[in-house]
């Protein structure tokens, strides 16, 4: 490949051994996050009380992803969340019937799910290692 002949853009990137690479200024340590160990995936139900999801965390949880397949929302928070999402720090996040959400989460943080007064919702559960 041919670096661009633009003084500008040129100062972008360099060629190495005949391939060209992007330069940049970033600096810390850098560490590759996904699957790596291990993935596991539960199936919930989840009730007008808040419930830890999942029960227990797959040790050195990267990354978890949520799919509410039932047909009421799921709102997941601290513990002390709300099935609502405007009352403030309470407040849970709201996963609609059918979505699917996702967060680069390690082991030591507990998630707790709840739905509306009267409803239930099943929730499966991927988590990755």
């Amino acid at each position: 490949m041919t670096l661009p002949e633009n003084t500008l853009e040129k100062d972008k990137f360099e060629e190495i051994a005949g391939l060209v690479h992007v330069r940049t200024t970033a600096k810390g340590t850098f560490a590759i996050s996904g699957l790596n160990k291990d993935w596991v995936v539960t199936t919930v139900t989840i009730g007008d009380v808040e419930y830890p999801i999942p029960l227990s965390a797959l040790p050195d949880r990267n990354s978890i992803i949520f799919h509410n397949k039932s047909g009421n929302t799921v709102y997941i928070g601290p513990t002390g969340v709300t099935a609502d999402s405007v009352s403030g720090i309470t407040s849970g996040w709201e996963i609609p019937a059918g979505s699917y959400f996702s967060l680069d989460v390690k082991d030591n943080i507990v998630i707790y799910g709840i739905c509306e007064t009267g409803k239930t919702a099943q929730l499966k559960i991927m988590e990755l290692a």
